[in-house]
C-alpha cells in the first residue's frame, strides 16, 4: 500500500516539475490567468505517465 501512495506522489511531484519547466522554458510567468492551464497541464502529465507506468513497469 505504502508503495501504490508513494509512487503516485512522485509521479504527481514530477507531473509538475515537468509542467513548469515547459512553462519557464517558453519564457512565460505564471500569473493567475495560467493556474486553469497549469492545472488541467499537470493533470494530463500525471494521467498519461500513470498509464505508460502501468502499461510497461507494471501497476503503481
Amino acid at each position: 500500500m505504502i508503495e501504490f501512495v508513494l509512487g503516485n506522489v512522485i509521479l504527481f511531484f514530477l507531473s509538475i516539475v515537468f509542467v513548469y519547466a515547459l512553462f519557464k522554458s517558453t519564457g512565460d510567468t505564471i500569473d493567475k490567468y495560467d493556474i486553469p492551464y497549469f492545472v488541467i497541464s499537470v493533470a494530463i502529465i500525471y494521467s498519461l505517465s500513470a498509464q505508460f507506468y502501468n502499461v510497461f513497469v507494471g501497476t503503481i
